[in-house]
């Protein structure tokens, strides 16, 4: 009944969604308990298999439906666990709003989910969205929790009641506040909002009188910060008429979510008090446990004494081990996800387009009106060095170096593993350069090239020229050879005008073919560069003008024109159809580098679009770690190429300028790995048969 699926085809777990195929034909159905149920080779316990949509779901027991209402804040806490999720507001209109409320709702019910809780930002900043959110979970049979700073509940709305009479009333049952310090004045300090904005004891005391308060308390050093300031924090809650507390440690979050902000030191703070021990020092003074729970993703312990429960836990959102749904967060772009860290994590495949175009919109120049954003958003990554490098070039195209001294250069960079990838071509003797690069230590396992494209968008409205990385043997093909090589045609008819040109003026200049023709003894190498680039005819020229070579390159020699250039250009989708045919595997490169063409518009949101549309054409992977790349569009790259399952990799461009430092941009291993076995199923499932091409 669990019939193998293509390994290479296998979902990933952020992927939720199963096919009948999948549950055998749909007969696993409704609560499955501890005994679960064997998919894919995964097994599955305590879960509610959902039909919704066309699709399956295994939803677990414990999930609970959480609305992240906003992204927006009035306050700016370093500890904000929203300082790591990933999208700020979308601009939808109430209706719009509702019936993604509905449709989340509807999918929680489906799936056996009683809980719900409110949360933001401040979800209190937009009191309409949140009375609608918690009118439409009125049918979900838990728990109604609001999770806020308290600033607006107990303020007056325009029609002059108090916002927390409206919310019980539409049937919010509980609030969870977040409160990092007893005092007003400290707290405030510490989440960073007007001291106005912190509740007084006497408000908190009429919070707690009207509905069931839980306090929610992150532990800081300058705060609550030890056993002692919990036990002043119980105190002083009881007195305020609370029994419900949290005690939030740091949080451990995955290495690729660690980033270089106030959030980030924020949660390496007091990592040297465990849950454990804050456990072991309150049952000493009498509190018993009732509940507890570790697993990869949470660390919890309940306590309780009389009427008075707490919480101690520290969270850690790591990535889903399977397909298995823990969690529903419908965030502010109204869609579903099962994660607060990953946009890979959109639970309906039909909201893939609209997940793009919500994730186009993340910025990072907005301080002060999405705090949460803004603490995720300002990285300065933690020095990496890589010794895998999948984007080189060398004289055989437009680099400075031959391919013996790249290889060289590399090697004293520290890469041990490297992919050349020419212009429009291979080195003419690529068995030979693959050969001498392992006598020296450096592997090459492949043959690839970077073709220069012109991409079209399927509705007209926006054009590029782009560059695609393609790998693997494929690329030997004859046919696809010379197809790829016509890319160069327009910049080596220009080079050879100019040169006539110049050749007037100054009759000694040496053959073209000899200015064009590269040489590496090393690795058998003579034979004509694959594009002529203007620096060799700028080199030639300053010695016979008495010049130098930027004045040669600019003033004598001057820029082949944008529409030429793209006059040259293949078509990007059939070139990603063909590679694909060829077992190849393609990669948009240097994404940030991507040109418009002619008067089109065009941004990095269209540039987004783009790789959707050409992923679903066969476009492998994205060059996530360039140069060009900066921290804020590395990001967004990478999480696109997780929410659509593609390849991420990286690499220096190394061309020999003072510009290109090996190993600070580069790929890891496991992208390089990913790429091999990428490129080994494809010619597996093709049976593909290599034509070899002809030397240049």
């Amino acid at each position: 009944m669990n019939a193998p699926l293509d390994p290479y085809r296998k979902r990933a777990p952020w992927q939720k969604a199963f096919s009948a195929e999948e549950l055998a034909h749909g007969s696993y159905a409704g609560f499955i308990g501890d005994e679960g149920v064997v998919v894919d080779g995964v097994r599955y316990r305590n879960i509610t298999v959902t039909p919704f949509d066309g699709a399956y779901y295994l939803v677990s027991s414990k999930a609970t439906l959480t609305f992240n209402l906003t992204a927006v804040c009035n306050a700016a806490c370093s500890f904000c666990f929203n300082g790591a999720t990933f999208f700020p507001d979308v601009n939808s209109s109430a209706a719009q709003a509702s019936r993604s409320f509905e449709r989340s709702v509807a999918f929680a019910q489906a799936g056996g989910v009683a809980n719900v809780s409110f949360s933001g930002g401040e979800p209190t900043l937009l009191p309409a969205k949140l009375l609608n959110a918690i009118e439409v979970s009125r049918t979900l049979p838990g728990f109604k929790r609001l999770h806020t700073n308290g600033s607006r509940v107990l303020k007056r709305r325009s029609d002059g009641g108090v916002l927390l009479d409206a919310l019980i009333q539409q049937g919010l049952g509980e609030v969870s506040l977040s409160r990092a310090a007893i005092d007003q004045k400290l707290n405030a300090a510490l989440m960073r909002m007007p001291d106005s904005a912190s509740l007084a004891d006497a408000e908190l005391a009429v919070l707690a009188a009207a509905i069931r308060t839980r306090l929610s308390c992150f532990m800081l050093p300058d705060g609550v910060a030890d056993v002692e300031g919990v036990r002043r924090y119980i105190e002083w809650g009881r007195r305020l008429g609370v029994n419900d507390f949290v005690f939030r440690l740091p949080s451990n979050l995955p290495q690729r979510y660690t980033l270089s902000s106030s959030y980030a030191e924020a949660n390496s703070a007091l990592n040297d008090l465990t849950t454990a021990e804050l456990r072991d020092a309150l049952c000493a003074e009498g509190w018993t446990e009732t509940f507890s729970r570790q697993e990869a993703d949470y660390d919890l312990y309940i306590l309780r004494h009389g009427a008075t429960e707490i919480s101690v836990d520290r969270g850690a959102d790591v990535p889903d081990p399977d397909r298995k749904i823990r969690r529903l967060i419908h965030m502010p772009n109204n869609l579903l996800y099962s994660s607060w860290l990953s946009s890979s994590s959109f639970i309906f495949d039909a909201d893939r387009a609209a997940m793009v175009d919500s994730l186009s919109r993340v910025r990072v120049d907005r301080p002060g009106r999405y705090p949460a954003a803004d603490a995720r958003a300002r990285t300065t990554p933690a020095p990496v060095r890589y010794d895998h490098d999948m984007h080189l070039h060398s004289t055989v195209s437009d680099g400075m170096l031959c391919p013996s001294e790249v290889v060289h250069a590399l090697l004293a960079g520290g890469v041990r593993r490297a992919v050349f990838t020419e212009h429009n071509g291979v080195h003419p003797n690529w068995p030979a350069l693959q050969a001498y690069a392992a006598e020296c230590g450096l592997d090459c396992p492949i043959p690839a090239t970077e073709v220069s494209a012109n991409y079209y968008a399927p509705d007209g409205e926006q054009a590029f020229r782009v560059h695609v990385l393609v790998y693997g043997p494929g690329v030997l093909d004859a046919a696809f050879h010379e197809w790829i090589a016509g890319a160069n045609n327009a910049e080596i008819d220009f080079i050879s005008e100019v040169y006539e040109r110049l050749l007037a003026q100054w009759p000694d200049l040496p053959p073209i073919e000899e200015i064009y023709r590269v040489s590496d003894p090393v690795s058998e190498l003579s034979a004509r560069k694959l594009t002529y680039n203007r620096t060799p005819l700028a080199e030639a020229v300053s010695r016979l003008a008495n010049v130098s070579v930027d004045h040669a390159k600019n003033e004598l020699i001057g820029k082949i024109s944008a529409d030429r250039k793209t006059a040259s250009g293949l078509d990007c989708v059939s070139l990603v159809r063909w590679a694909e045919e060829l077992g190849c595997v393609t990669v948009l490169a240097h994404p940030a580098w991507v040109r418009n063409i002619g008067v089109k518009s065009g941004t990095f949101d269209s540039i987004l679009q783009a790789v959707a549309h050409l992923h679903a054409e066969g476009l492998d992977g994205i060059e996530v770690t360039h140069r060009l790349n900066d921290d804020d569009t590395r990001l967004r790259l990478w999480q696109l190429a997780s929410t659509l399952d593609m390849l991420e990799t990286g690499g220096s461009d190394f061309h020999g300028k003072p510009r290109d430092v090996i190993g600070v941009h580069g790929a890891s291993e496991r992208q390089f790995e990913q790429v091999l076995a990428r490129i080994g199923h494809k010619e597996k499932q093709i049976g593909v048969r290599l034509r070899p091409h002809a030397a240049s």
